[in-house]
């Protein structure tokens, strides 16, 4: 950064000017982000050293793009990436780097920034955003409207009516995509880049003593990162950006918040993930004095019932140790950054991935992206003769009907049954986490018609079938996930690689392999009923058996030493292993 560059980033013609537009805008917004963020860095570097190597450089970039035409490729609205950049950095910089300018690049820079802040107002006022909040990339703007405002605050008269909207909005509407319990709809990746961006202004308005960090979301969120985005995750399953790694920069964001709201758990999660003090606001939410405590005294589990998506673990305080299963039903359906995967779950094992959503997000709306990534069949749900969920419908929507947390099991409910657009009557998916290493899975399905069901697991390693005995396994380093299904009888395996169609770029999109149990005979109703057991490659000992046994009002297993009842759906009590009783799961 320190380097003057001899070229400025140039200024794109208007998008319809190139062959292939898209291509060309997402080409350009991912190539000048690096260059807007080194402006701002070099802007930062100034203010704490008082160099003016740095700030010449900020003022450079700076001052070039207040050149750039704020109507043109550059505009917030659609395709915004490019606007949403210089929202974003420029104003900071130029608040940072003030000093340094002269009268003229000062109004020019008050002129431009004003328009460019004024036009993210329009997009919010023209949805109106308070009454139409589900779109992301307006309300990513949020932060840039209130920062922005306050950059310009006392010299451009209209800021303080921004301000003033936009705080409302974050008061009231804010965020679309979670709520009071801190989770959020798009997923791992998008919560992540988000809150990094939105806890600037909440740190911010915090030190002008507006206490927003005191909104329940914002109060939970941490949460959803310590129970959801876990520390050292494979990958970010569920939504977009779903096939990468939990990494540094939410250690990072967890430091913010363990800051912010002196939380020892989110302080643990920081120093798990090498995170610290990071950003515009770093020097605000530095607190060393802070101590961390593992997580060995909560509770396993959490049900972020904002979103629909449940976490259960097995020893969250050891994440070489941790086993991970995570499952989404989502009232949101399947809008935004996230898919057709209600009722779908990942499994996790000693940091490594066994059952994973598949597919890769190399743009949004591509042809891999649309007909792969967005589709059930890309995730670890059921489709019903060959069909999944609807895809971009808000109908599609899923339920978390039942969850509970027992110590040395957890169970979840999910509602799949709207997702499917009238092609099933019912698709509850009964979870029972049997902790350390095993769930047992009892999927209750019914159509309106007759109808085969497929049952879908997807790993990023070829899978080994033993379709006789009913087992299929996956293993990912260390760890082996064996999945026997108990019912129904008569089972087809199917096991195939690659995608159709394929992803935009082949050689950043490793194959990855999609397992299907199909039924045979068409029937209106049917139960699957799995139990998955994870272990450590080349563990000694024999894997505990499962089996069906006898019981009325639902199901009777055995697991090993265990006996469990499941009641089904309707039934006053289960009756089995000459035990009776009422609950949804008993285990012994």
């Amino acid at each position: 950064v320190l380097e003057a560059e001899d070229d400025l980033f140039p200024e794109p013609d208007p998008w319809d000017d190139y062959d292939d537009p898209r291509q060309t805008y997402v080409d350009t917004f991912r190539a000048m982000r690096p260059y807007t963020r080194g402006m701002e860095i070099c802007a930062r570097a100034y203010l704490f050293t008082g160099d003016k190597r740095f700030a010449e450089e900020a003022r450079r970039r700076l001052m070039h793009f207040m050149t750039w035409d704020v109507e043109g490729p550059s505009s917030v609205y659609p395709p915004t990436e490019l606007g949403m950049d210089i929202a974003e950095h420029a104003p900071r910089t130029f608040d940072w780097i003030y000093d340094t300018l002269t009268d003229e690049e000062r109004e020019t820079c008050l002129e431009v920034l004003g328009r460019r802040i004024a036009q993210v107002n329009g997009v919010h006022r023209s949805r109106p955003f308070e009454a139409r909040p589900y779109s992301s990339h307006p309300g990513r703007m949020i932060g840039f409207a209130v920062e922005g405002s306050l950059v310009l605050a006392h010299e451009v008269p209209e800021a303080a009516e921004w301000l003033d909207y936009t705080l409302k909005l974050l008061w009231s509407v804010y965020p679309a995509w979670g709520g009071d319990d801190g989770g959020w709809h798009e997923g791992i990746s998008y919560w992540g880049s988000y809150m990094r961006r939105i806890t600037q202004v909440v740190t911010e308005l915090d030190r002008l003593g507006i206490p927003l960090k005191d909104k329940p979301f914002f109060r939970n969120t941490g949460w959803f990162g310590l129970y959801a985005a876990y520390p050292h995750r494979p990958r970010r399953s569920f939504g977009d950006g779903h096939e990468h790694a939990v990494s540094r920069p939410f250690g990072n964001l967890m430091y913010t918040l363990a800051s912010l709201y002196d939380n020892p758990y989110f302080r643990w999660y920081a120093e798990r993930m090498g995170g610290g003090p990071d950003g515009p606001h770093a020097m605000a939410t530095y607190r060393p004095d802070l101590e961390s405590r593992p997580p060995q005294d909560l509770p396993a589990s959490r049900l972020f019932a904002d979103v629909g998506w449940v976490a259960l673990h097995s020893r969250m305080e050891e994440p070489d140790e941790n086993i991970l299963f995570l499952m989404q039903a989502s009232p949101y359906g399947s809008i935004s950054h996230n898919f057709a995967n209600q009722n779908a779950f990942i499994l996790e094992a000693f940091r490594e991935p066994l059952a994973i959503s598949s597919g890769y997000y190399h743009g949004y709306g591509t042809p891999h992206h649309r007909e792969w990534v967005w589709q059930t069949r890309a995730h670890n749900s059921v489709l019903v003769n060959g069909e999944g969920q609807d895809t971009r419908s808000r109908s599609a929507r899923g339920t978390i009907l039942d969850y509970g947390e027992k110590g040395d099991h957890a169970y979840v409910t999910g509602d799949a049954t709207e997702a499917y657009g009238g092609r099933l009557e019912r698709f509850h998916r009964h979870v029972l986490f049997l902790r350390p290493d095993t769930v047992v899975m009892v999927d209750d399905l019914a159509a309106p018609a007759e109808a085969e069901f497929q049952w879908l697991l997807h790993s990023p390693r070829e899978m080994n079938l033993a379709e006789g005995k009913g087992e299929v396994e996956a293993i990912h380093g260390d760890a082996v996930l064996r999945t026997t299904f108990l019912a129904p009888d008569g089972l087809t395996f199917r096991q195939t690689t690659g995608f159709d169609p394929a992803p935009d770029r082949p050689r950043d999109g490793p194959p990855q392999f999609h397992f299907q149990a199909s039924t045979n005979e068409p029937a209106t109703e049917r139960r699957f009923v799995t139990v998955l057991q994870i272990e450590r490659a080349g563990a000694d000992g024999s894997r505990p058996e499962a089996r069906l046994t006898e019981a009325d009002g639902g199901l009777g297993l055995a697991v090993g030493d265990r006996t469990i009842l499941w009641r089904e759906t309707g039934a006053a009590t289960v009756r089995g292993h000459g035990r009776e009783s009422t609950e949804r799961w008993h285990v012994e």
